[in-house]
């Protein structure tokens, strides 16, 4: 006999068979299964005979994806969160394995929280599970959270400065957390830095001094080392410093005199600072020569004007020319050694005396009365330290005051030099001189 209905249920449900209209032995049909489960066709004859054979379709396997399977945060975060969705049709729960923290999801947004106690380190495992449903098993997928150290921050009152050559400036560096100072500078010849206290007081500013010790720039590094090194990191920031050029000062230049005496003076200098002294010298105080670092002097007799300036080295700026000074050197007068200073002749006699000079040169001899005396020198040339022997002559009784002068061979140096010597020309006795000092005559003789 022959297929005359059939029948397609899930499960034990009543078949609700359909009826052919041809009568046959064999059938073919199509069915979308609605789940898993186990399925069953029926097929029936004439005779009301019935016949079934079953296929079961097994549950899905189910999935839990994350948005990402690990994350971290800092120490001190109070919350993290990750999404999670699940392929199947059970619920989804989450739990962690922190006693502390506690997990949570909200349309497949899952938040760990109460997590800003907990120290670095701590790794906290969240677990996401989907609950078997009708056509789907069971599955999870876990999400681990590790608490890394957090990194303080520093709050500088200036990120960079500048400050003179030998001076000292300041800035304020205030930290996140309590901690120890370290500081430095990348320059040491350039800038020193030091900190009010070594000591970092949480959200309290310290005080940064750095000096100028080098022109130039320099990186300050000031680095903060948290008391809690558990649960924080060191840090470190830098300050840009720069330590300008000052000017130099200029030395003090004074005029410097003396007499001739073949030695040299120099100007006399004191002070100067911040380089190198360069001097510049003039004879008419308006036309200068070049710089030297050769310090002026002079050693014939005259005046020379200075002027002075110092070049700055490299931590100070060049000054300007300071006020003209002098040197003079003024001439020497010789001397004149007489071997006596006075003297007297009768008249019409002579005599002599001698005169010494201390330099060379030449003499004038001279009366002041000329009638009364005359000189001569034995020799024009005056020889340094070497007697010319004077000769006077009493030419009438009196007196006079004879002069001795010395013009010098070197009249760059030497004044003239004049010397007087006092004479006295005596008169001497009269004379009557007979043709005979006797004689006779015969009275009477007329």
């Amino acid at each position: 006999s022959g297929i005359v209905a059939y029948a397609f249920v899930k499960g034990s449900g009543t078949p609700s068979y359909t009826t052919i209209t041809a009568t046959t032995s064999q059938i073919s049909k199509t069915y979308t299964a609605t789940g898993a489960g186990t399925y069953y066709f029926y097929a029936k004859d004439q005779a009301g005979n019935s016949s079934s054979k079953s296929v079961t379709i097994a549950k899905g396997a189910g999935k839990v994806t994350l948005s990402a399977t690990s994350g971290s945060v800092a120490y001190g975060t109070t919350s993290k969160t990750f999404t999670a969705s699940r392929l199947g049709d059970g619920a989804l729960t989450v739990s962690d394995n922190n006693a502390t923290a506690t997990v949570s999801i909200s349309n497949g947004t899952v938040t760990i929280s109460n997590i800003g106690s907990l120290t670095a380190g701590t790794k906290v495992v969240v677990t996401v599970s989907a609950a078997a449903g009708t056509n789907y098993n069971a599955a999870s997928a876990t999400y681990t959270l590790t608490i890394n150290k957090a990194t303080p921050t520093i709050t500088l009152s200036a990120s960079s400065g500048s400050v003179n050559y030998g001076a000292s400036a300041t800035f304020t560096a205030k930290p996140s957390v309590a901690g120890t100072w370290t500081v430095s500078s990348s320059a040491s010849g350039v800038s020193a830095i030091s900190a009010a206290s070594s000591t970092a007081t949480a959200n309290t500013n310290t005080t940064m001094t750095y000096t100028g010790a080098a022109a130039g720039s320099a990186t300050l590094t000031i680095k903060l080392t948290p008391t809690d090194t558990t649960n924080y990191n060191t840090k470190s920031v830098t300050f840009a410093a720069t330590v300008n050029k000052v000017a130099a000062t200029n030395p003090t230049l004074t005029d410097a005199t003396k007499t001739y005496n073949g030695s040299a003076l120099s100007i006399g200098v004191s002070g100067g600072i911040g380089g190198t002294i360069y001097y510049r010298t003039s004879t008419d105080n308006s036309t200068w020569g070049s710089w030297s670092t050769t310090k002026p002097s002079r050693t014939t007799a005259g005046t020379t004007y200075v002027q002075a300036y110092v070049k700055g080295d490299a931590n100070h700026t060049d000054t300007g020319a300071t006020a003209s000074k002098k040197i003079t050197i003024n001439k020497a007068t010789p001397t004149i050694t007489l071997s006596a200073s006075s003297g007297s002749v009768n008249y019409g006699a002579s005599a002599t005396f001698t005169a010494k000079p201390s330099v060379a040169g030449t003499w004038t001899v001279s009366s002041s009365a000329s009638g009364v005396s005359a000189i001569s020198a034995a020799s024009s040339t005056a020889t340094a330290n070497t007697n010319t022997t004077m000769t006077y002559t009493g030419a009438a009784a009196g007196s006079a005051t004879l002069t001795i002068k010395l013009t010098p061979t070197d009249t760059t140096n030497y004044n003239t030099k004049s010397v007087t010597f006092a004479a006295t020309v005596n008169k001497i006795a009269g004379k009557v001189t007979l043709s005979a000092t006797s004689g006779s005559v015969t009275y009477g003789t007329a």
